[in-house]
């Protein structure tokens, strides 16, 4: 295929590249083009943000090589959540020691091939999370994950405190337990959603990592490192100037909270992916339904878009890539399958003229959406391309 202007097609074996080999009109699109130079710039903005923080890239927002190899200079590792990801950091060049295995429910033999490729960070949330990694990953150092009580919320749309973190009030029996199996209780994490707009969910979890920390060196154990995950806002259209109150309050908070000889550590996926990358997905079909226009594209949930049904909105600036002329007007927008769940919840703006044979560009959707698409239908997911 034959890369627009502008852009040129990565080698094989980057993303799903291997869909250039399907030329033609039809294959033009959808595809996922990326900025690599846009996520480096991320990194600078949080590491700003939080300055003497440890910032883990979370690889599963966006895994392409040319993202990790772009911010590996600037980050302080990279948050794994699966042996696949192990093998694909490593494969980078990039050293075991500063990947942390950050799933806190893990199979045993990923645990055991990870620390044989000397990975020795893990993260558990459970007494037979602990036994795993003692077992399998002897001498390694564990965080411990918690849920705080007062730091979730409507925001947390991912509802990480329904399936992630044990109670504060495990925290210091699973660090015991961790140390008298022979692992190092290094730490402990908390993660409070995605997209979360004010600072107080991290408040919460930094004033009670503050009496667990005490609580835990009171005992002998030794827990130096606080890791508050993710979640920042980076929608500037829904939440406009959220990023900077937001890091602002987790300064106070951690100044407040802990001792001056913690280490802080942050894991950003979706801050640092999302404005990395653009989806431009063409319109195969117009229709008028139930009173609306609904564009039918060759890119839907099961293809790249599954967040929508999270987000129950298109969390993306839509645009078209032609001149509009005409007034805007509200459209559905459903995907290319065969499945009624393929439609983006509510409605989008663009000119009312749009139709069959335009291209849409959806601005900062590089989060997710080559990592959640699939083949279903037996419909390729976006190709990637960088600018």
């Amino acid at each position: 295929m034959t890369a627009p202007a502008g852009l040129t097609a990565p080698a094989v074996g980057q993303g799903h590249t291997d869909h250039a080999g399907h030329a033609g009109p039809a294959a033009a699109y959808p595809r996922l083009v990326l900025h690599p130079e846009k996520a480096a710039a991320q990194v600078d903005a949080i590491r700003a943000g939080l300055p003497g923080f440890e910032i883990l890239y979370a690889v599963k927002s966006l895994a392409h090589p040319a993202i990790l190899r772009a911010i590996a200079p600037a980050v302080t590792g990279f948050e794994v959540a699966s042996l696949r990801e192990v093998r694909d950091v490593l494969g980078l060049g990039i050293a075991a020691d500063r990947l942390l295995f950050g799933n806190p429910v893990k199979p045993a033999r990923d645990v055991r091939e990870a620390a044989g490729l000397r990975v020795d960070r893990f993260v558990v949330q459970s007494e037979g999370e602990v036994d795993k990694v003692a077992a399998h990953a002897p001498g390694a150092q564990v965080l411990v994950r918690f849920a705080p009580a007062d730091a979730v919320g409507p925001a947390d749309t991912a509802q990480f405190a329904r399936k992630f973190g044990c109670d504060a009030a495990a925290v210091i029996p699973l660090l015991r337990r961790a140390a008298d199996a022979g692992l190092v209780a290094r730490g402990i994490c908390f993660h409070v959603g995605t997209q979360v707009p004010t600072p107080e969910p991290w408040c919460a979890g930094l004033t009670d990592a503050g009496w667990l920390v005490a609580d835990a060196r009171r005992l002998g154990l030794p827990v130096d490192l606080v890791d508050i995950g993710g979640g920042f806002p980076v929608d500037e259209q829904t939440y406009p100037g959220a990023a900077a109150t937001v890091f602002a309050g987790i300064r106070a908070a951690a100044q407040r909270c802990l001792p001056p000889d913690v280490r802080l550590s942050a894991q950003p996926g979706r801050f640092v992916a999302s404005p990395a990358g653009d989806l431009f997905t063409s319109v195969i079909s117009r229709e008028e339904r139930g009173g609306l226009p609904w564009l039918f594209l060759d890119c839907g949930v099961f293809h790249g878009l599954l967040e929508v049904l999270e987000f129950e909105r298109l969390p993306f600036r839509a645009e078209l890539t032609r001149a509009g002329t005409a007034d805007p007007a509200p459209f559905v927008l459903a995907g290319p399958s065969c499945d009624g769940f393929d439609v983006v919840p509510g409605t989008v703006l663009l000119p009312a003229d749009t139709g069959e044979g335009d291209v849409i560009v959806l601005r900062a959707a590089g989060a997710y959406v080559d990592g959640y698409a699939s083949r279903f239908n037996g419909i390729d997911p976006p190709e990637i391309m960088l600018a």
